[in-house]
């Protein structure tokens, strides 16, 4: 193997690296996705498969350099092959068993950036009943185009593959960036972040008693009906935001309830794809950047008055998202105090089922997406068909109890604001 391409990282992959090398945590900023279909893979048609798609696309053979370097390097090799593995097993059971044993050990590995393929696939099928699960780093997918990569695969394997399928290299938005005006940023959130050093941090009453202490991350998930679920899109829409901004909007707001605090903090992922520049939504590679969400609550405005205030800074600060969080917490007196947990709204372009089981006769039973950040509380908003939102948490800092009666606390509020309309 070569190198046969050299880029500069950008701002977001630079934070991702900064926090791999502080931590030494190598699944930091780790994904994996989930396949769950009836249906046989043809083994050798499979791989025959992958070894085209590596060669087509330089993400499967791109990794981070920076030790011995002045500034770290992506490097695009010649020739990888997509690491591929496969499991046959007696029942369904032993399938999930196995599945979710193979899913921990790739968080508990993680990745060396330098050396491994940042992008894995695992395979267990049992009697027509298949799992596959897709392992990978966020510093070269993140979740929206990791999405666009499973369909590349499905449809790739089902022959399904159209001049409509073609995606867009990342060193597109790496010259994109070398344009971009950094100091009207800097002073964006200069301005924005000004006068946070007043916020409350997210400080839980701990349960001594809780038995799921101390083992590691845990998740927990609250959902909303059909009918709770077209209410809320149909405030959001009513107020000229979208369903993300308010759901963020009541997330603020519960913070302000528990603690009874006028301003809080928190991080959300900016997945920014600028409209200006052509074919963004089709590029590969990590556009994405956690960036601070301030939220004060004045109980003299209206409430209309005060989610289209949050909308209108939310969007500008998703338009200054490009330049990393590094950047952003220049601005900020208290790096620590502002972002202490994160909410995350997946936005992802819609899997293709229908075309994957037209062209490989596979019927997709199940598709879900698990990540690590180095937060101890993560809230992941999806909306497949009714809203659900799973709260991810360090069980040696949140007991399960506390973090449930926040959820609880979350549902509650989100269900009110049916009527405070």
């Amino acid at each position: 193997m070569k190198i046969i391409k050299i880029n500069s990282i950008t701002p977001v992959q630079s934070g991702m690296l900064f926090q791999y090398m502080l931590t030494n945590n190598k699944s930091l900023y780790m994904g994996t996705e989930r396949f769950d279909f009836e249906g046989n893979i043809d083994m050798e048609a499979f791989e025959a498969v992958l070894a085209d798609l590596s060669d087509k696309y330089e993400i499967f053979r791109t990794n981070i350099i920076y030790e011995k370097l002045e500034e770290p390097k992506s490097v695009v090799l010649d020739k990888r092959k997509i690491p591929f593995r496969h499991f046959e097993t007696n029942s369904s059971e032993e399938k999930n068993r196995l599945a979710e044993k193979i899913n921990e050990e790739c968080f508990e590995k993680g990745f060396d950036l330098q050396k491994d393929a940042l992008f894995k696939i695992y395979l267990i099928q049992t009697n027509g009943d298949s799992t596959m699960l897709f392992s990978f780093h966020h510093i070269l997918l993140d979740g929206y185009c990791a999405a666009m990569i499973a369909d590349i695969i499905m449809n790739s394997y089902g022959r399904n593959i159209s001049k409509e399928n073609e995606y867009v290299p990342f060193s597109v938005y790496q010259d994109w960036l070398k344009k971009q005006n950094i100091s009207e940023s800097r002073r964006y959130w200069d301005n924005l972040l000004s006068n946070v050093s007043d916020v409350h941090k997210l400080e839980l009453v701990q349960f001594s008693s809780d038995r799921d202490r101390n083992n590691g991350y845990l998740s927990m998930n609250i959902e909303f009906s059909e009918d709770e679920t077209k209410k809320l899109s149909k405030i959001a829409a009513d107020n000229h935001t979208t369903l993300n901004i308010y759901m963020q909007w009541l997330w603020g707001l519960t913070l302000c309830r528990n603690f009874s605090a006028e301003k809080v903090s928190f991080g959300t992922v900016a997945a920014y794809r600028p409209a200006e520049m052509e074919n963004s939504e089709k590029i590969l590679g990590p556009m994405i950047n956690t960036i601070p969400v301030v939220f004060s609550y004045d109980n003299n405005e209206s409430i209309g008055g005060q989610l289209w205030n949050f909308s209108r800074t939310f969007v500008e600060s998703m338009a200054n998202s490009w330049i990393g969080l590094g950047e952003i917490q220049k601005s900020i007196p208290d790096c620590e105090n502002i972002i202490d947990h994160l909410f995350v709204y997946d936005n992802f372009p819609e899997m293709d089922f229908r075309g994957i089981e037209d062209s490989t006769g596979f019927k997709i039973k199940d598709f879900c997406l698990e990540e690590r950040t180095e937060y101890p509380l993560t809230l992941e908003v999806s909306k497949p068909d009714n809203l659900r939102i799973r709260f991810s948490y360090d069980s040696s800092i949140y007991s399960g109890e506390s973090i449930k009666r926040l959820a609880a606390l979350y549902k509650t509020i989100c269900i009110n604001s049916f009527d405070a309309e």
